[in-house]
């Protein structure tokens, strides 16, 4: 018995000295990961913003209707067909529309 208890106690020397060394690194290891995804989501992030930023300037200046509704505001000109202007109520709720979103995008922080 006594020698069993011998064996014991060194076994647990052994998972004393050798287990906290290694619980140690791999709290190390852990944290190096954590740093590593925390700065990729950050790169993700960015990117997600630059994509969204391209999409609304797409969504806003490659139509033919805003640019015309923006050059009738800008030359104090009509812009409804009903006050003699270019351009339908529909097309001017888009272009409002345009900007509600980008609102929206910046308020959600995207």
């Amino acid at each position: 018995m006594e020698k069993l208890e011998k064996w014991a106690v060194l076994a647990a020397a052994l998972v004393t000295i050798i287990g906290f060394p290694l619980l140690f690194i791999s709290l190390w290891y852990a944290h190096r990961l954590d740093v590593k995804i925390s700065q990729q989501l950050g790169e993700i992030t960015k990117i997600a913003q630059s994509e969204n930023s391209i999409a609304l300037n797409t969504m806003l200046l490659n139509d033919s209707s805003n640019a015309g509704i923006t050059h009738a505001i800008q030359n104090n000109k009509p812009v409804l067909v009903e006050n003699d202007g270019g351009h339908s109520e529909v097309e001017l709720d888009k272009f409002l529309g345009a900007f509600d979103t980008i609102a929206l995008v910046h308020r959600d922080g995207f």
